[in-house]
């Protein structure tokens, strides 16, 4: 029966599923594409399909993300999602499988109740939801269980999460609806009201990422605000600081608050431990420079940062007394 356990990261860019015993196994955009018909509302695509059509459907398809934040956003589509990832694990057994889903530490009771009633409608013979914190301190190699503070701080697509941990468990935490969607919007943004150039989200995020490892300008092509005509335009690390600024103040003073609330003894730890980032925008200098500069403490990057949590929810499907002890609701 543990043999069809799976664990999945529903995540607002991407979605992953670890299979216990073989580790993580699949990875697909969070993305789901339906078409709206005769015969009323029908997936039309999933994943990487769905994920290229973004931007550029007809009027008869929907294509959008079923979770944002860790919160479904789609009930219908979220189970699709769901579904989708269970057959990419290419489960062999019969037996439904038990399903381990990390979602945001501080999601309310009605959000927390959708993501599991998406799951056991997706066909799982058991849900259970665990802090995303916890299974991001776990991928990332700390000892959750010991008596010292740990801090992780976890940047995805539509949320970060700042978490203090002891003792296999969550002292303090702090979760802000902010992520690398934000930065995009920003970056697009910046582009239109200072160099009149339009460009849409999804083409936000690569420029972002370019200019974000701070090597060379990136060329960005788009249409002239003024002409109506394609143009394209340098964009830095410069100019990309001054983009996202205001997305990234909020997530420094999460941050902020996070350490201020941490107790002493568990803060003398933090200080000499530092601080290890995780997630999709981990890599991002930009944030690196500016929580260096705000906390003053050493910030190291968790290997593989995009698989960090879904690496930890593995880990817990190996550890059925620890997830037990974990998990927050079936």
């Amino acid at each position: 029966m543990r043999n069809a356990d799976l664990a999945i990261d529903l995540g607002t860019a991407g979605a992953r599923i670890a299979a216990r015993g073989r580790g993580v196994v699949a990875t697909e955009p969070s993305v789901v594409a339906i078409r709206i018909g005769p015969r009323g509302r029908e997936v039309e695509a999933i994943g990487k399909a769905a994920e290229e059509m973004l931007g550029r459907a007809p009027a008869d398809i929907e294509v959008g993300r079923p979770v944002r934040g860790g919160v479904v956003a789609d009930f219908e589509s979220t189970e699709h999602l769901v579904r989708h990832m269970v057959r990419a694990a290419g489960s062999r057994s019969l037996m439904r499988p038990r399903i381990v889903l990390p979602i945001p530490g501080v999601v309310s009771e009605v959000e927390r109740r959708a993501i599991l009633d998406s799951t056991r409608s997706a066909g799982a013979r058991e849900a259970a939801v665990v802090p995303a914190p916890l299974a991001a301190a776990l991928g990332a190699g700390l000892p959750i269980d010991e008596p010292t503070g740990r801090c992780v701080i976890d940047i995805g697509a539509g949320v970060t999460q700042i978490a203090v941990v002891s003792l296999g468990g969550i002292v303090v935490q702090e979760c802000v609806r902010i992520g690398g969607e934000d930065l995009d919007e920003a970056t697009a943004l910046w582009l239109r009201s200072r160099r009149g150039i339009i460009i849409s989200i999804a083409q936000a995020r690569p420029v972002r990422e370019q200019a974000g490892t701070g090597k060379s300008p990136v060329t960005v092509r788009g249409r002239d605000v003024q002409t109506g005509k394609p143009r394209e335009t340098s964009f830095t690390i410069g100019d990309l600081l001054e983009a996202v600024t205001d997305p990234l103040v909020r997530i420094r003073d999460a941050v902020l608050s996070v350490l201020a609330a941490t107790p002493p003894e568990l803060a003398a730890d933090i200080h000499d431990s530092g601080i290890v980032m995780c997630g999709g925008c981990a890599k991002s200098r930009p944030i690196g420079h500016m929580l260096r500069k705000a906390t003053r403490l050493a910030l190291a990057r968790a290997a593989d940062p995009e698989t960090t949590v879904i690496r930890g929810a593995a880990l817990l499907l190996e550890n059925p007394d620890l997830l037990e002890r974990i998990s927050t609701g079936k």
